[in-house]
């Protein structure tokens, strides 16, 4: 598993929904393609994985976004090491 947690202006409803769309940006003012999740995204799926995305960082009053890529611990009976 790899986190990656930001304090920014997190991402209504909306936006968690479509998030991992090519191109898709939520706010108009935010700077970026659209790629970032899009990216990330298929590469996880591509090797049996996936991405979690979720609003608020921990207990404080800043929005944030947390981004969880999970993947499998093995494939096909062989363990993954790094």
């Amino acid at each position: 598993m790899l986190r990656v947690i930001d304090n920014g202006l997190g991402m209504t409803d909306e936006e968690l929904a479509r998030a991992g769309e090519r191109f898709f940006r939520g706010r108009a003012q935010t700077n970026g393609s659209g790629l970032g999740l899009a990216i990330a995204k298929a590469i996880a799926q591509r090797h049996g994985g996936h991405l979690d995305l979720s609003v608020g960082v921990d207990d404080t009053t800043a929005p944030g976004l947390t981004v969880t890529l999970h993947w499998p611990t093995s494939v096909q009976g062989f363990p993954l090491t790094f």
